[in-house]
């Protein structure tokens, strides 16, 4: 009986570091990219990076998104201030999976260089539209947890890469959470990457994080 508990043990110590990277690689079905659990001076948005063949239900009072709640196919302004209590589930062909989310919302006024419009949904950020932050404040773009001064957001050249990304500006002692999405409307590109393999950093770069081969042409040039 003791051979047999060693061999079994050693058998579940491997077991451990041979399943964990297949583990550590799996793709959620849902990145929630707003909102964030926290205190925010601003209502926030509802916004999913969804994979493809999946279906996801949210609930707004903390209910069963299943049994009481919506279908969810793009972002969605939440209006409410206080505690808010956003619950999701997926479903896919082979699994499901549930999220929760509850963070509280200030009654706050919007900052001016904020439009009234977008303050609570997703802010239009490209080489036409920018987005103006003054010197005086601090802002964190993506999920760096990295502060920057103030600046303005604007792209020199069209966006060919439409993406959904985090934006903290912090007002004195209040931080206000917002969604930019980039990308120009009559830009084309033919790359196509999914949300989950790209991160911005400093506004200025682009990783690739799914260590793949990237391939790319510039200004319509052989590919590269």
């Amino acid at each position: 009986m003791t051979n047999k508990r060693v061999r079994l043990s050693i058998i579940y110590f491997l077991m451990m570091f041979v399943a964990l990277p297949v583990w550590a690689k799996a793709t959620p079905l849902v990145t929630v990219i707003s909102p964030k659990p926290g205190t925010w001076a601003n209502p926030q948005p509802l916004v999913l990076n969804v994979l493809s063949d999946v279906e996801v239900y949210y609930s707004l009072n903390g209910s069963d998104p299943l049994q009481f709640g919506f279908a969810y196919d793009e972002p969605v302004i939440i209006d409410k201030t206080g505690e808010v209590s956003v619950q999701i589930s997926t479903i896919s062909k082979t699994s499901s999976e549930k999220y929760s989310i509850t963070y509280n919302v200030l009654e706050k006024e919007q900052p001016d260089f904020i439009e009234k419009k977008e303050a609570q949904s997703f802010i239009t950020v490209n080489s036409i539209k920018g987005i103006d932050i003054p010197e005086k404040y601090e802002y964190e773009l993506g999920e760096s947890g990295r502060r920057y001064s103030g600046r303005i957001l604007k792209f020199d050249q069209a966006v060919t890469i439409s993406r959904f990304v985090p934006l903290i500006v912090y007002v004195n002692d209040d931080a206000y959470r917002y969604v930019l999405k980039t990308g120009d409307s009559d830009a084309f590109c033919g790359l196509s990457a999914n949300q989950f393999d790209v991160m911005y950093d400093q506004w200025n770069y682009i990783f690739f994080k799914n260590g793949g081969p990237v391939i790319y042409s510039i200004n319509g040039g052989d590919v590269l």
